[in-house]
C-alpha cells in the first residue's frame, strides 16, 4: 500500500509543476513584473521575509505604475 501512495504523492507534485508553469509564464509579461520576480527572488532567498510584504509591495508598484501610465492596465 506504501508504494501506491508515493505514486499518489509524485502525481500530484508533478500536476502542480505542470499547471504552475504556464501560469507563471503568463503572469510575467512587462519589464515591471521581470523587475517585481527578479526583487521578490533576491528578497526571498536572502532575508527572511513575510510574503505578505511582498504581495504588498508588489501591489503598490503595480498600482503606481498604471496610475501614472507607466504600463497599461487595471
Amino acid at each position: 500500500m506504501a508504494p501506491e501512495r508515493f505514486q499518489l504523492l509524485s502525481l500530484g507534485v508533478l500536476t502542480k509543476w505542470a499547471s504552475s508553469l504556464p501560469l507563471g509564464r503568463e503572469a510575467v509579461y512587462d519589464p515591471l513584473t521581470i523587475g517585481i520576480l527578479i526583487v521578490t527572488v533576491v528578497l526571498l532567498l536572502l532575508r527572511k521575509l513575510d510574503s505578505l510584504w511582498i504581495i504588498l509591495g508588489a501591489t503598490a508598484l503595480e498600482l503606481a505604475a498604471a496610475s501614472t501610465h507607466v504600463i497599461s492596465g487595471l
